[in-house]
């Protein structure tokens, strides 16, 4: 048992004050009256006791409070409470008071400890339960968190401070991150979640201005996608100069004649369009707007045929038929040998390439599209056309074989 040195004072017979010392702690007992301390011959009080009321006034400082009271420590300075502790934690005495920790050494602060696996945390709030914020740390998995209950609130961290492994979330799926000013990320930004069914990134300016997405090793050499807010144009950049432009439902360059898709070593697998192409200038006339490659039907104006190829090429509005013929069953008929079922209309008469076997004609012979049908003439000396008729083959081995080319309607 610690032993103790115990002195006690009295005036009359009911005030007592005890003062006793313990090792090296000195302990003194009143229920009324004034302690003070001399220093260098100047007299500092300390306290004021009246009863269970303690008031004191060391300087700046001083620790009072009622005893036994739900606000059993108040922190003084200049004679006014600043700071309380009791049953519901520790809380200024007015909205203007701070609470400061300051060392003169090289370093000073506030510690939380916890036990092992705990999780130790600094809150705000108001008295009254209100939106709270709190920086968080779990021991056990290293975790370090800046929580706020308030949605849509913000962040902010001084200009030279860094972070690593920033995570931000809300509440609600409304979960978004304000920056302001230049954010430097050393290893990889990820956004979103991958239980979640989108992640958004904003990157917004003012009405008349830009919002620029910034890649490469230096600001100057960089590659970029901007969105000019008052042209309403996304705009794709490669080092200082900007390359491709994105508004008004178009994609161009900026400036004419200025970029090719594709290399000679890298080019481009399929395009798919709608619409048409323009080559070589901007008119109509210009436009290249279908290609197409098919098969097409021959309808015989007499008896039957077999039809061993009949294909078509559709360039814009050329058309190119290539077909073979053989197998007539009419070979009595005068009438010429007419086909219809072309894939396309003509605009006008046009000639084509034409040959055959076993028929009566001996003079030159081509092949002639109507606007619907192709039928094949002979060229006569008497300056006229006479076209080859079922009755000019002569064997049940005749063969016609023809290409014409055309513009469609």
């Amino acid at each position: 048992m610690t032993e103790a040195t115990q002195v006690k004072f009295r005036r009359g017979t009911t005030a007592e004050v005890a003062a006793s010392i313990v090792e090296n702690e000195m302990q003194i007992d009143t229920t009324k009256g004034v302690l003070v301390v001399m220093v260098g011959g100047v007299v500092y009080e300390m306290a004021r006791v009246d009863g269970n009321n303690v008031s004191s006034f060391v300087n700046d400082f001083a620790v009072g409070g009622a005893v036994g009271a739900a606000d059993a420590v108040t922190l003084y300075a200049n004679g006014a409470g600043k700071f309380s502790t009791g049953s519901s934690g520790a809380v200024p005495e007015a909205n203007s008071d701070d609470f400061i920790v300051e060392a003169d050494g090289s370093s000073g602060g506030i510690s939380l400890l916890n036990r092992d696996g705990a999780t130790s945390r600094i809150t705000w709030s108001t008295p009254t339960g209100g939106k709270s914020a709190e920086i968080k740390n779990n021991y056990s998995n290293g975790e370090f968190r800046l929580n706020t209950s308030k949605v849509g609130a913000s962040m902010l961290l001084g200009a030279d401070d860094t972070i690593t492994n920033l995570t931000l979330s809300g509440a609600s799926g409304s979960e978004s991150a304000v920056f302001a000013g230049t954010v430097t990320v050393t290893d990889g930004l990820e956004v979103g979640d991958t239980s979640k069914a989108s992640a958004i990134v904003y990157i917004k300016s003012s009405a008349t201005g830009e919002s620029e997405l910034r890649m490469g090793d230096t600001d100057t050499d960089a590659g970029s996608i901007a969105y000019n807010n008052n042209d309403d144009e996304m705009g794709f950049r490669a080092g200082a100069g900007l390359r491709l432009l994105l508004g008004s439902q178009k994609l161009y360059p900026n400036a004419d004649d200025y970029l090719d898709i594709g290399k000679t070593d890298k080019r481009i697998k399929d395009i798919y369009l709608s619409g048409g192409v323009y080559l070589g200038g901007t008119a109509a006339a210009n436009l290249l707007d279908d290609y197409e490659e098919g098969t097409w039907t021959p309808v015989i104006g007499y008896g039957t045929v077999t039809v061993s190829m009949a294909v078509y090429t559709k360039i814009g509005r050329t058309v190119t038929l290539q077909s073979s013929f053989s197998a007539f069953s009419d070979q009595t008929t005068a009438a010429g040998i007419s086909f219809t079922g072309l894939p396309f209309n003509a605009t006008s008469d046009a000639p084509g390439a034409f040959m055959g076997r076993y028929f009566g004609k001996t003079g030159s012979m081509c092949s002639y599209i109507g606007v619907s049908n192709v039928v094949f003439y002979e060229s006569v000396s008497a300056g006229t056309w006479d076209a080859l008729g079922h009755d000019d083959l002569n064997n049940a081995s005749a063969y016609i074989k023809f290409q014409t080319t055309y513009q469609a309607t």
